[in-house]
C-alpha cells in the first residue's frame, strides 16, 4: 500500500475544479450549494463564481460552536 501526501491547498483545488465541472451544467437551475466546515471551508477559496447564478444559495454546515469568533467558521463565511 502507497500512502500519498498532498498539501491542504491542492487537495482544495482540485476538489473546486470538480465542483466547478458539475455546476457548468446547471444552466441555472436553483441549486442549494452547502460544504461542511474545517478544512473543507478551503474550497470556497478556489471556487469560479461564473458557473454561480442568481438561483444559487451558497451556505456552510458546522455543528462547532463557540462564544469566541474565531473559532466559529460562519463569522468567518461572512
Amino acid at each position: 500500500m502507497q500512502i500519498t501526501v498532498s498539501p491542504k491547498s491542492e487537495i482544495a483545488q482540485v476538489a473546486a475544479d470538480k465542483i466547478s465541472r458539475c455546476l457548468q451544467n446547471l444552466n441555472n437551475t436553483p441549486l442549494l450549494f452547502l460544504l461542511s466546515g474545517g478544512s473543507a471551508f478551503e474550497v470556497y477559496d478556489y471556487l469560479d463564481v461564473l458557473f454561480f447564478s442568481i438561483n444559487t444559495t451558497i451556505g456552510m454546515l458546522d455543528e462547532r460552536f463557540s462564544n469566541d469568533p474565531t473559532v466559529n467558521n460562519f463569522c468567518q463565511f461572512k
